[in-house]
């Protein structure tokens, strides 16, 4: 063609955030450019013109990665097979994020804006898939690293407990995994009764830790 960029699309998939590899090139996907105004944003044909020849020298590829089980279980939800897991009925961007959000928790801090999220999909959703008992699992087993006087739970998964609780909480879609949480919650926290969780108020005490327990005796926890 003539005109090269009038011949390129931009695949629906990649709108996705957790999407973050083209599984067909095997490679990561890069950042084009970087524009405040929304017309000229939006605006492709424009834009791809300004990196055309980085385009076409394969200057600006990004890099090659293996697919993970996540990137093919998502471009098979995205593109309308069956799901043979147990997240079949539940929203796939809901839990795409999820598995975004517990994957964070679970691999080390990365610099490269699109190698994180990918790996952070690929490690949360290796536990996800097994279902419910299996995230539960890996909380409980999280909760007893570090140096057992700090909660580890709550220091690696602080952002995501917040997220669920604030501007997701009203967004039923996400329901399924704020419950999930809960009861890990419940079985790791020494909540009082009246405490608030995911939305639900404790109404009895479950577990106690020594302090709670000293406090509730009187006694000194030493």
């Amino acid at each position: 063609s003539s005109e090269p960029a009038s011949a390129m699309v931009m695949r629906g998939h990649w709108q996705l955030r957790e999407v973050s590899i083209c599984l067909r090139h095997r490679m990561l996907l890069v950042s084009l450019w970087n524009e405040d105004r929304p017309a000229r944003r939006f605006d492709m044909q424009f834009q791809l013109r300004l990196i055309l020849d980085q385009i076409l020298s394969g200057r600006i590829d990004g890099e090659v990665v293996q697919p993970s089980s996540f990137d093919l279980w998502l471009d098979n939800r995205l593109s309308g097979q069956p799901d043979r897991t147990w997240l079949a009925p539940h929203s796939t961007s809901a839990t795409a994020a999820f598995c975004r959000m517990f994957g964070t928790g679970l691999i080390p801090a990365e610099a490269n804006p699109v190698a994180h999220p990918h790996a952070a999909c690929a490690a949360g959703f290796d536990i996800v898939k097994h279902g419910p008992d299996a995230i539960k699992a890996k909380l409980i087993q999280l909760s007893f690293k570090g140096d057992g006087v700090a909660d580890g739970v709550r220091q690696v998964y602080h952002r995501m407990f917040t997220t669920l609780s604030g501007h997701l909480g009203d967004e039923p879609a996400f329901d399924v995994f704020r419950d999930i949480l809960r009861e890990a919650v419940l079985v790791l926290w020494p909540l009082a009764a009246g405490d608030r969780v995911f939305g639900h108020v404790l109404p009895e005490r479950r577990v106690h830790s020594v302090v709670t327990a000293a406090n509730e005796l009187n006694v000194n926890p030493d």
